[in-house]
């Protein structure tokens, strides 16, 4: 038999990320932060936080009576060791790293992971 669903803690997970989840009708929660501290610039244009400098989770609950959670972060060149580093020593599993402002002013990777 199945163990059913495990409620997520939606109260917790507000408290631990300073914010309420955005949530949607299949019991996903969302929680996003955008990069305010990064300038990036694109042929002299400013790439802003909004454009997609930030990171998120989702958190799941599944049938299977675990939580899934699977998320991308944005770093600079400079953190990106430091976050591989944290993540695999959590047990979280990268899923890819890759790019989306070549040529920009800074080098920012974002990592997904799950």
């Amino acid at each position: 038999s199945k163990p059913g669903k495990v409620a997520l803690d939606e109260e917790g997970l507000a408290k631990l990320f300073n914010q309420q989840p955005q949530k949607f009708s299949s019991g996903v929660l969302r929680f996003a932060a955008p990069r305010k501290d990064l300038s990036i610039s694109l042929e002299k244009s400013k790439f802003l936080p909004g454009m997609g400098l930030g990171s998120w989770v989702t958190f799941h609950a599944c049938e299977c009576g675990m939580t899934m959670a699977m998320g991308d972060t944005c770093c600079l060149k400079s953190e990106l060791q430091g976050v591989i580093d944290a993540l695999r020593k959590a047990g979280i599993h990268i899923t890819a790293i890759h790019n989306h402002i070549l040529g920009g002013s800074q080098e920012v990777s974002f990592l997904h992971y799950e």
